[in-house]
């Protein structure tokens, strides 16, 4: 459910990439990717009460992930709280600049291919 909603996303169906979303976090309520993509198809969609409620509950499982953090930055400078935004987008770079490139638990596969 969770990819069916990156690609819908990707291909700018929104309403179906939140139905995908909204689907894997009745599976999974902990899905702090899913929960980040939530929220930042809401901001797309322009509902920034729903997109910051959901990048917060993907903040309280998971507060290293940079993309949630600058969509959070996204939200506060479309509801003119400039402050709050920039205060978002540096915890964003900060975190981008130790992010793994790929994550942990596929990098033993891709270093023996």
């Amino acid at each position: 459910m969770y990819i069916k909603g990156i690609l819908c996303k990707a291909r700018g169906q929104l309403n179906e990439a939140k139905t995908h979303l909204q689907n894997t976090i009745s599976i999974n309520p902990n899905h702090a990717k899913a929960l980040q993509q939530l929220g930042h198809t809401y901001y797309l969609l322009e509902n920034h009460d729903s997109a910051e409620k959901y990048l917060k509950d993907s903040l309280n499982i998971d507060a290293t992930l940079h993309e949630t953090w600058s969509y959070m930055g996204l939200i506060y400078h479309a509801i003119n709280d400039d402050v709050r935004a920039v205060e978002c987008q540096l915890t964003a770079l900060q975190l981008e600049s130790s992010a793994p490139i790929l994550p942990f638990n596929i990098i033993s596969r891709a270093v023996f291919e």
